[in-house]
């Protein structure tokens, strides 16, 4: 972590904001696209209806009602670098299950269910984690430009992540993106 020798106004001369914003950058990416991805895996790989959608939908976001009061409470209590890194790594391999059952004939609604409702959790502890590790990389003056930099950068990603994602899934296909 950051331990300043004067302050400075700028989060991008601190090599941990850099990372921690690259990292988040990726993450969103990611959750992004699979908010594309999942609902046409749904329909074109398994036939899903759409109130079997709709469940996915609801379900990747549930976990937000659940546990976002206690993850905040547990993030404060361990190390934020290795609930940022765990959470995105778990949010790989549950997205990563994808296409391999796919390829493999063996993918089901019950699993969409699953990666959905688990990457849920997973991204309640990143987010809570990356807003809770800004006040400890960087200076107090810088800390208003930080937020405004992950928050930006969070608002640009819901929108070029799902345009990203449309052009995975039509490059790709649905379970493969």
């Amino acid at each position: 972590m950051h331990t300043p020798t004067e302050p400075t106004a700028s989060p991008w001369r601190v090599r941990d904001f850099r990372v921690l914003f690259s990292a988040t950058a990726l993450s969103q990416l990611g959750t992004n696209v699979s908010y594309v991805a999942v609902p046409l895996v749904a329909v074109t790989a398994l036939d899903a209806r759409p109130g079997q959608v709709g469940a996915l939908a609801a379900l990747s976001t549930v976990a937000f009602l659940f546990i976002g009061l206690p993850a905040g409470v547990w993030v404060d209590r361990m190390r934020h670098g290795r609930i940022l890194i765990g959470a995105d790594l778990g949010r790989a391999v549950l997205f990563s299950s994808v296409p391999v059952a796919w390829w493999s004939g063996t993918l089901t609604l019950a699993q969409l269910y699953a990666v959905v409702l688990l990457n849920g959790c997973a991204t309640v502890f990143f987010d809570v984690g990356s807003q809770s590790v800004l006040p400890r990389l960087v200076d107090r003056a810088a800390l208003v430009r930080a937020n405004t930099a992950v928050v930006s950068l969070q608002a640009a990603g819901n929108i070029a992540g799902r345009g990203a994602g449309g052009g995975l899934v039509q490059l790709l296909t649905a379970p493969v993106a």
